[in-house]
């Protein structure tokens, strides 16, 4: 799959713009981003409507998991 051994999480505070609420993020080490897919349409087989690198960096960004705290900041180890 294209998700393999991914992390999840899933971003749902008010912090971010409107936008980002909802967003399933994943940490994709090799390839340097912390990636974001915005489900489509409504019920669990909508799929993709959008996907992106929410971060990105050279060689020395390693991202391995994403995680929002209590107070809805996120963390990217």
């Amino acid at each position: 799959t294209i998700l393999g051994s991914v992390a999840l999480a899933t971003y749902n505070d008010a912090r971010l713009p409107d936008a980002y609420r909802g967003l399933l993020l994943g940490a994709m080490p090799g390839k340097h981003v912390l990636h974001a897919w915005k489900a489509g349409g409504s019920g669990t087989a909508s799929g993709v409507a959008e996907e992106f690198d929410l971060l990105s960096g050279p060689e020395g960004f390693v991202p391995v998991q994403a995680a929002t705290g209590p107070d809805g900041t996120l963390y990217v180890l």
